[in-house]
């Protein structure tokens, strides 16, 4: 079978779309990894493995957006051999474990099930306002009752504020401690690496992990540890209009 190229240069949950995309192929894989703004970082920091690729580390800013059979560019998962959608839900479900067991950090919090997940991504365009948000956490912590709730976001008062709240509801609330965001491109090698325990932590949320913005794709590599994500915008547009492959409608309504 056919080498695939896989270049990816945007941040670390896109390129993990991107990664789990080629594997799930089961082909040979020649991945380059910009090392640049999005994600200054190189590949064998992040990860403990290649994960049977071939691994470049590059210095560009970009490439060019492809999604062709050997060829792959892209943000949102992609069903490249054109498998039955049952099949490839797997085979991407076990590719997203297989790449969050292989990142390379040693700690993270463990928040005590049942747990909730919640991350909330201020820079997004197209959000819900904190107020609408917390409006619509309050409605899911009603239904599911959490015993603890971990909690990510890239802004600390948005992440400080959200704690104090879940606390005062008598909610234990973990959370992983490293330099967030002041905007977009803030990024740094302590921040991906907090995403990554962030991630670790996320992936221990039965009950589900709640997202402010289909567009995030922070949820999308803890299906292969079963977690339903729950969003709290119905702003699928931008998923069906990026030909995400694995996207499947919100399960719940507000």
């Amino acid at each position: 079978m056919q080498e695939i190229i896989c270049e990816v240069f945007e941040g670390l949950c896109n390129r993990i779309n991107a990664i789990a995309s080629v594997m799930a192929t089961g082909r040979s894989v020649h991945l380059w990894w910009a090392v640049n703004e999005h994600c200054p970082i190189p590949f064998e920091r992040v990860f403990n493995q290649s994960f049977g690729m071939r691994v470049i580390n590059d210095c560009a800013e970009s490439y060019k957006y492809s999604r062709l059979p050997n060829h792959l560019c892209w943000f949102y998962p992609q069903n490249l051999d054109g498998l039955p959608f049952v099949e490839f839900k797997q085979r991407m479900g076990t590719a997203y474990r297989q790449i969050l067991e292989g990142l390379a950090v040693e700690t993270w919090e463990k928040p005590t099930g049942p747990a909730l997940g919640v991350t909330y991504l201020h820079h997004l365009p197209d959000t819900d306002t904190f107020e609408q948000f917390w409006e619509r956490l309050a409605v899911v912590i009603g239904r599911i009752d959490p015993r603890s709730v971990h909690v990510a976001s890239d802004s600390l008062d948005m992440k400080e504020t959200m704690a104090g709240l879940l606390q005062a509801m008598g909610i234990v609330v973990t959370t992983n401690t490293y330099p967030l965001m002041g905007h977009d491109r803030d990024r740094s090698p302590a921040n991906v690496l907090g995403m990554c325990s962030d991630l670790r932590s996320l992936s221990g949320c039965g009950l589900g992990v709640l997202a402010n913005s289909t567009r995030s794709s922070i949820v999308d590599s803890l299906q292969g540890f079963g977690v339903e994500a729950i969003y709290t915008m119905d702003d699928k547009w931008h998923r069906y209009n990026g030909r995400d492959h694995l996207f499947e409608k919100p399960v719940w309504k507000f």
